[in-house]
C-alpha cells in the first residue's frame, strides 16, 4: 500500500512537470537593468478566469526611491497588484512598466531578481534558520545577522539550541508565527533588492513589535536607493510613507500623504476612524511620525 501511494505521488509530480507554462519570455526579451527602480501601472484591468473584475483601470506611479503604502480593505485588490507586478499573471488590459520598460518585454528571472517580497503567508522550509534566511541567494554571515538584528530576532536565535543552525521543522512548525514572520522579513532584507514589497508584513506581530520593525525599515531604506511598497489594511503602517494609495473595490480612489487624505474626509478617513482603539503607547509608531490611531 505504501509503495502504491508513492507511485501515485510520483505521478502527481510528473503531471506538474508536464504542465504548460502560460507566461513565457519573449524570444527577444531583455534583461532588466539593476538600480533604483520606478513602477508605473497604466490603465490596468484584471480579473481571474474572466470572472468579476478585480482591478478596474488602475493608474499610479511610484517614483524610484519612494516609500509608498497601498491600503484598502481585504479583497480590494492589494495582493493582486503585487502578483501582477511579479508577473505571476498578465493584466487583461493596460501595461505595467519598471523604469519605462514593459515587464512583458523583460526576462522574468531578471524581473524577480530585483524584487524582494514579504508575503502574507510566512511559511518556512524544512531546514535550519540560516538556510531559511539565505534561501536562493549568495550572501555573507554578517549580512544575515544584520538583517536578523533589524527585525529583532538575532538574540532569540542565539538563545536557540544550535543558534543559526537550529532546525525549524517542516514549514517552520517549531517556531512561533511571530518568529516565522520575522525570519521571512529578514530574508527579504538580506536580499537587498531594488524593489521591496511588504504584503501585510506585521500581521502576526503585536503593535510594539510592528512599530520596532517599521522603524528599522525606515532607517534602513531612508537612502532613497530602494523603492518600497507596503500593502496593508493597518493604516498605522502607512502614516509615515511618502505617499498613500487608497484602493477601493479595485480602483485607486485617493492618493496623497496621511494628513492630506484625512483632510479629504473620504474613504481613507473612514478607514482611519474604523481602526480598532488601542493603548496610545502601543499604537504609536516610535521613530516614525509620532501619529497614532487616536491622533
Amino acid at each position: 500500500m505504501e509503495i502504491q501511494m508513492k507511485f501515485i505521488d510520483l505521478e502527481n509530480i510528473l503531471d506538474l512537470f508536464n504542465e504548460k507554462i502560460d507566461l513565457r519570455d519573449k524570444k527577444d526579451a531583455v534583461k532588466l537593468n539593476s538600480g533604483t527602480t520606478s513602477i508605473h501601472f497604466n490603465d490596468v484591468c484584471f480579473s481571474y478566469l474572466h470572472l468579476k473584475p478585480i482591478l478596474n483601470h488602475v493608474n499610479f506611479t511610484i517614483n524610484a526611491g519612494q516609500r509608498v503604502a497601498l491600503v484598502g480593505a481585504p479583497g480590494s485588490g492589494k495582493t493582486t497588484i503585487i502578483r501582477l507586478l511579479l508577473r505571476f499573471f498578465d493584466p487583461n488590459s493596460g501595461t505595467i512598466e519598471l523604469n519605462g520598460s514593459n515587464i512583458k518585454d523583460v526576462q522574468q528571472n531578471s524581473l524577480r531578481d530585483i524584487i524582494g517580497l514579504v508575503p502574507q503567508d510566512c511559511d518556512l522550509f524544512s531546514g535550519d534558520v540560516m538556510t531559511n534566511i539565505t534561501y536562493g541567494m549568495s550572501t555573507t554571515d554578517d549580512k544575515v545577522t544584520d538583517a536578523a538584528k533589524l527585525v529583532d530576532i538575532h538574540d532569540r536565535i542565539l538563545d536557540m539550541p544550535d543558534q543559526y543552525s537550529t532546525y525549524v521543522g517542516e514549514r517552520g512548525q517549531m517556531l512561533t508565527r511571530e518568529e516565522r514572520q520575522r525570519l521571512v522579513i529578514a530574508r527579504t532584507i538580506t536580499k537587498d533588492a531594488n524593489i521591496l514589497i511588504f504584503d501585510e508584513p506585521t500581521s502576526n506581530l503585536d503593535n510594539i513589535a510592528a512599530a520596532k520593525i517599521l522603524r528599522s525599515i525606515k532607517e534602513t531604506y531612508s537612502d532613497k536607493k530602494h523603492t518600497v511598497l507596503i500593502a496593508t489594511h493597518n493604516l498605522s503602517m502607512a502614516v509615515d510613507c511618502d505617499r498613500i494609495l487608497v484602493l477601493h473595490q479595485g480602483e485607486i480612489v485617493e492618493s496623497g500623504k496621511h494628513i492630506d487624505l484625512i483632510r479629504l474626509n473620504g474613504v481613507y478617513t473612514r478607514m482611519w476612524q474604523q481602526q480598532p482603539d488601542h493603548d496610545e503607547e502601543n499604537i504609536c509608531m516610535p521613530g516614525l511620525s509620532g501619529h497614532s490611531i487616536n491622533s
